[in-house]
């Protein structure tokens, strides 16, 4: 048979304080962990060619950027006709920027439109915010 063992409310506070307090730790570590991470991530971004590409990218075609971003998915005389630009330059600009995954085509039946890559939404907000601010 097993016997019951009775603990008093002063065991139950001390075994509760104990946890609270390898949580605390817990919590701790894994705060100091991530931001090693964050740090880490962000140094590797900024010396990652492809990364440095994309921001001069973006600096360079800012409105064409924000042009997509307002009309998107659009096809590339949409995209010219509110930029202002030549179908041919605006083809080529979009291009380069294919190239680094900051646009995507999307090919549907006879139609082809163009809008912005979201994984790199926070990055173009980033970079667009320190040009307009």
């Amino acid at each position: 048979m097993r016997e019951v063992c009775s603990q008093s409310p002063s065991d139950s506070s001390d075994e509760s304080a104990r946890r609270e307090v390898i949580r605390a730790r817990f919590v701790r570590r894994n705060n100091a962990i991530r931001t090693q991470r964050e740090i880490r991530n962000a140094i590797v971004s900024f010396y990652n060619p492809k990364n440095q590409s994309r921001i001069k990218a973006i600096r360079t075609h800012p409105q064409l950027i924000l042009d997509l971003k307002s009309i998107q998915p659009a096809s590339i005389s949409e995209i010219a006709q509110e930029s202002g630009q030549s179908k041919s330059s605006t083809r080529n600009k979009l291009n380069q920027l294919i190239t680094l995954d900051l646009v995507k085509r999307i090919r549907f039946e006879h139609h082809t439109l163009f809008c912005l890559n979201g994984s790199y939404n926070l990055q173009i907000a980033s970079v667009l915010s320190e040009l307009f601010d």
